[in-house]
């Protein structure tokens, strides 16, 4: 996946789709239709269709007040009815006010429907994100991602609220004024059109030029976004490092490289946009003087015909001058429908025909697995057996495969060889949600989102109830810290949970997982960096979550797992040995390494002798 790889190469066409022809204005309308048929009912598509209906009709009113002003300039001046003025002036009112109820009625209808047809497009993407790999979502770019769900599923509302129904007006416009020049002189309208031509062929070239410099800005600002992102999750490390001036740099020169690279195109733009502007205003002065030329002819147009000509023909500019900026939103519509259609593209994990499994033993039949673009196997030959109820500790040096080993159980990664099986079936065959049903995982970072706490729990059981909440907050030992926040379990807690301590938030995450009560249970270092306070409280709440389950616990501190049913020693990716504590002890090196380095680092957690430290 080039475009939505983690790579900086700038280049226009780069993309899952970068190699496939580039869709022109008219297939960006259909594109549009498409959009409208699959993500609005049949009632929202009817609301955008009658929104640009009334874009129409306003089109038609106006060309109804030039033909009005058409008429008064023939008729005006040569009738003796004093009624006259006033009915072409009470028509043009009339007019008028048609062309404020037909705007009004296109403008709410079409951003209506334009806005719903954004929000199921956000909503269609979210859902195939979630149904992606967690190996394919963490392939991809988080900058990416989030400028295709804001600012590229924007240009599609704009395309279909303002873009769309403003193009099929200006072309309708266009079409009724040249059939008026046609009718009134051939000669001057097949001149202001032959030279009109000229400037649809650089039309064209604007075009093409348009879309390799807005696809290169899309690009650089995919990466300014992910640049963004990755300095606001790093900000208390850089902070802490003091390196916010290289960071600050580093930003700036992402920023200018977007600076420079849009100036070179819009630079390499101008000439071309000048000349179009030089021969819309050429296609009026020419169709004036080949009226000119046939002023003494015997088909020479009156003066009041003249009038209306030369009228006509000034009419042509508006809606050609607003071409440029259409294509503008369009070419960015464009890009971005590139950019969902890669997400859309996106392979999602595959789901088996298996409801949830009804046994929890875990049995590893020779596993091995490398990380894509890698050839060192991250995973290698690993067997073992896990009974139902048991609790299997996974240890090992940094970097010996302990959490790799873990996703793999969870099914986050396909393997290379072998085989995982659940209750005794391949893991592969569950329906995806019914195997996530079935396990719960309290991640090392634990993962909290911008809403209460109360939501957050629900995470876990969207349908628990205040007291179930409660029941699962005092088992995690977390529910005292709740009542002490300023509105208890309605509190909003800040990004990724910063309004509570590192302890508070693994423990409001076991609080999660206690309420989804999930038979089979991931504890990935979860104790590894915490004070001894913290720890016993933690070790308290892991007590209360992990009864009558099959649990997986990858820790640091092996004094947490010294009651493991059995270890597993990784080393390099591979089982060197499995057992219990004690036998362990016994036999294994490492493990006896491991285990006197957890000795010596407990001994040393004081920094002075009578005085704990405190977090």
């Amino acid at each position: 996946m080039k475009n939505w790889s983690r790579s900086k190469v700038h280049t226009p066409d780069s993309g899952l789709l970068g190699g496939e022809k580039k869709p022109g204005q008219e297939q960006i309308i259909m594109g549009l239709f498409n959009r409208l048929q699959q993500h609005l009912s049949p009632k929202q598509q009817r609301v955008w269709f009658k929104g640009l209906l009334y874009k129409q009709f306003d089109t038609v009113a106006i060309m109804a007040q030039l033909a009005i002003a058409a008429w008064a300039i023939t008729h005006l001046g040569e009738s003796d009815n004093p009624m006259l003025p006033l009915i072409t002036l009470g028509l043009l009112v009339i007019l008028l006010l048609l062309r404020f109820t037909f705007m009004a009625r296109a403008l709410c209808k079409l951003t209506i429907a334009a806005y719903g047809l954004g929000i199921e497009i956000r909503r269609s993407l979210l859902q195939r994100l979630v149904s992606m790999s967690v190996a394919t979502i963490r392939g991809l770019s988080a900058g990416k991602i989030a400028l295709t769900l804001s600012e590229d599923v924007q240009w599609q509302e704009n395309q279909s609220a303002y873009t769309t129904p403003q193009i099929a007006c200006q072309v309708m416009m266009l079409t009724l004024i040249y059939l008026a020049l046609f009718w009134f002189d051939w000669v001057v309208a097949g001149s202001a059109l032959l030279v009109l031509m000229v400037g649809m062929f650089i039309l064209g070239a604007i075009r093409k030029k348009l879309d390799e410099i807005l696809r290169l800005r899309a690009t650089m600002m995919a990466d300014v976004s992910e640049a963004i992102v990755e300095y606001a999750q790093g900000m208390s490390f850089i902070r802490a490092a003091a390196a916010t001036t290289t960071v600050e740099q580093r930003f700036d020169r992402e920023i200018d490289q977007l600076r420079v690279a849009f100036r070179r195109g819009v630079f390499r733009s101008i000439p071309l946009l000048s000349l179009f502007y030089i021969i819309i205003d050429t296609s009026v002065v020419v169709g004036i003087l080949a009226g000119a030329l046939r002023f003494n002819s015997p088909e020479a147009l009156t003066l009041s015909e003249i009038l209306i000509t030369i009228l006509l023909l000034f009419a042509t500019i508006t809606p050609l001058r607003g071409i440029i900026p259409l294509l503008n939103i369009t070419a960015l519509t464009q890009v971005g429908e590139t950019h969902i259609a890669e997400i859309e593209a996106v392979a999602t994990q595959a789901s088996g025909p298996l409801a949830a499994p009804d046994k929890y033993d875990v049995e590893v039949n020779n596993i091995s697995f490398s990380y894509p673009g890698t050839n060192q196997p991250a995973i290698q030959n690993v067997s073992f057996y896990a009974p139902q109820g048991s609790m299997t500790a996974i240890v090992g040096p940094s970097g010996s495969g302990k959490s790799t080993l873990a996703y793999l159980l969870l099914s986050f990664y396909q393997l290379d060889k072998g085989e995982i099986r659940l209750g005794g079936n391949n893991i592969h065959h569950y329906q995806t949600q019914a195997l996530y049903d079935t396990v719960t995982m309290v991640f090392q970072e634990t993962a909290l989102f911008q809403d209460t706490v109360a939501n957050n729990l629900r995470l876990g059981d969207p349908g628990a109830t205040q007291l179930e909440l409660e029941q699962a907050a005092r088992l995690a030992n977390i529910h005292d810290t709740i009542m002490a926040l300023p509105q208890g379990y309605d509190t909003p807690l800040g990004v990724d949970g910063g309004t509570l301590s590192g302890g508070e938030r693994q423990r409001l995450a076991i609080a999660r997982a206690i309420l989804k009560q999930s038979p089979v249970l991931f504890l990935d270092e979860a104790t590894a960096s915490l004070d001894p306070e913290n720890e016993q409280l933690i070790q308290q709440a892991f007590d209360s979550l992990t009864q009558n389950k099959t649990v997986f616990v990858i820790a640091h501190r092996l004094s947490t797992i010294t009651r493991a049913d059995q270890i597993l020693v990784m080393d390099h990716g591979t089982l060197c040995d499995s057992g219990t504590h004690n036998e362990l002890l016994g036999r294994c090196s490492l493990y006896q390494s491991l285990w006197e380095n957890h000795l010596g680092s407990e001994e040393h957690w004081h920094l002075y002798p009578n005085k704990p430290n405190k977090v």
